[in-house]
């Protein structure tokens, strides 16, 4: 499954969930917090979709000052997600 995560559009933590969790065929129960997603992105068998994903991360650096350390926190999830099952990363500042 390939990702684009724009976050110059993402202004919350909400925003990004409502964005990626249908993307990835999460189910209704899905967490809506780091650790919910950090367990189903690297440990797996939760989304239709994976992982192995391929992600890209564009407009880092045009992120909002308040999201920046959510951002950085999601970022590691996803390298943890492609070290472990494969997949790839590519982070656009």
């Amino acid at each position: 499954m390939e990702l684009i995560v724009d976050w110059a559009a993402i202004k919350t933590t909400e925003e990004f969930y409502d964005y990626l969790l249908p993307k990835l065929g999460a189910p209704e129960w899905h967490g809506r917090n780091l650790n919910a997603l950090n367990d189903s992105v690297v440990t797996g068998d939760i989304y239709e979709s994976g992982p192995p994903f391929k992600v890209k991360h564009i407009n880092c650096s045009k992120s909002i000052e308040g999201i920046r350390e959510f951002q950085e926190a999601v970022i590691s999830i996803f390298t943890s997600s492609v070290i472990e099952n494969g997949g790839s990363q590519i982070v656009q500042e």
